[in-house]
């Protein structure tokens, strides 16, 4: 399971980022596709909204379509590189600032400012541990009634058997996420399992939509096994171009 130190040395001194991260949205037929027919409209009910917090931007694939859905948008990333890199990428909007920060906290984000929180592809790479700093910084920069849509690890749903070729945290899983969640005052709307890459049959991912509020909120859990096929079917449909 990476530690936090495994992700910022993979992520800063490994891997060789030569397409921006495209690549990972290739079973879609590209980010154009995977964004917009998939990523989007699980989000697109609480968009656009004033303010964007983007935790691990990479080199900006997820970047580049959020910010047309605010005014401000922020994002931090442990990776120097990475940070670098968006900076000289969207120099030319004023809206958006890129931070460093220590892979677990968010000093330089303020207090009740942040509509809306994403994070998409990285948090699969976080142990609970992590998890747990993140949804507690994520409680305190959220506003009231303030959401967050994580995709983050279900390898802890008893599937330590499997291959992990993904490197996703084994402790992590829908259950643990919503737990974590309650304990800082935030309150899971949704949580989709569903399945990933190669594999068609375990739910290894996860993606959260929660919010802050006092109100008393039902969690809708659902089991999407067809999520390896609804990328496929993307790619070969070839809607979006």
């Amino acid at each position: 399971m990476p530690t936090l130190q495994d992700n910022i040395d993979y992520w800063t001194k490994e891997y060789p980022w030569e397409d921006e991260g495209r690549e990972w949205s290739n079973p879609w037929g590209g980010p154009e596709t995977q964004w917009f027919g998939s990523i989007f409209l699980r989000i697109m009910n609480y968009l656009p909204v004033e303010s964007i917090l983007e935790i691990a931007p990479g080199y900006g694939r997820w970047t580049n379509f959020l910010h047309h859905h605010c005014t401000r948008l922020q994002a931090v990333d442990v990776s120097e590189k990475c940070i670098s890199y968006c900076k000289n990428k969207f120099s030319s909007s004023g809206k958006l600032s890129f931070y460093l920060n220590d892979g677990k906290s968010l000093p330089m984000i303020a207090p009740g400012s942040i509509d809306f929180v994403f994070s998409f592809d990285s948090f699969v790479h976080f142990n609970q541990e992590i998890v747990n700093c993140y949804l507690a910084e994520i409680a305190e920069k959220l506003k009231d009634e303030g959401i967050g849509f994580i995709h983050h690890s279900n390898m802890g749903r008893h599937y330590h058997h499997i291959n992990n070729e993904g490197w996703r945290s084994i402790d992590v899983s829908c259950k643990s996420f919503e737990e974590a969640c309650k304990q800082q005052g935030l309150s899971c709307i949704w949580q989709e399992q569903v399945t990933w890459g190669a594999n068609t049959e375990a739910l290894t991912d996860c993606f959260s939509l929660f919010t802050k509020t006092k109100k008393k909120i039902i969690n809708h859990v659902i089991e999407n096994f067809s999520f390896v096929h609804e990328a496929e079917w993307l790619r070969n449909t070839r809607i979006i171009h």
